[in-house]
């Protein structure tokens, strides 16, 4: 059994470092490098968000089109194939509209949505800090998570319209 070396100076390269990083050259190179990694951080976090919530912000405008072309249909009826196609190229399970304080499903797809904790981002009363952290999420999160997102309308007749879709979130979202 080898016995264990007694603790003595460090070897050369060590030291050289050591002398390196206590240097006035060494500060400042590690200054230089807090700063641009502060830099990056100020520019990718709201990067981040911003292409988050235009992703989520696609996935509502194509199931707010997709529940349109319902209110479109006389009686409020379409084919199950034609409701199937349009939740699918929206990206979602469900599309709901919300006029006058009262929200109402419109389309909602047969797939049953994998268990689980449904998690919602409120867009209406959301801050920037809220907006990235529910961004970082998503990029760390598994596949297969059901979000429910709400947020106001556009383009809709009423003022005080707003939407809900449940999207869920698939690989290529990253």
């Amino acid at each position: 059994m080898p016995e264990p070396r007694a603790p003595g100076p460090l070897s050369k390269p060590w030291r050289a470092l050591r002398a390196f990083v206590e240097s006035l050259a060494g500060k400042l190179l590690g200054l230089t490098l807090l700063a641009i990694l502060a830099g990056n951080v100020m520019i990718f976090a709201p990067a981040m968000a911003t292409f988050h919530e235009t992703w989520l912000r696609e996935r509502m405008n194509l199931s707010q089109i997709a529940a349109l072309a319902l209110e479109g249909s006389p009686d409020f009826a379409i084919a199950e194939s034609l409701e199937t196609e349009l939740l699918d190229n929206a990206g979602v399970l469900r599309a709901a509209l919300q006029r006058a304080g009262e929200r109402v499903l419109l389309l909602e797809s047969f797939e049953t949505p994998p268990r689980g904790v449904l998690i919602t981002y409120d867009y209406t009363r959301a801050s920037d800090a809220e907006r990235f952290w529910w961004a970082f999420q998503t990029w760390l999160a598994p596949d297969g998570r059901v979000l429910q997102v709400r947020a106001r309308a556009r383009a809709l007749k009423a003022a005080n319209s707003s939407r809900s879709c449940c999207a869920r979130r698939r690989s290529s979202a990253r």
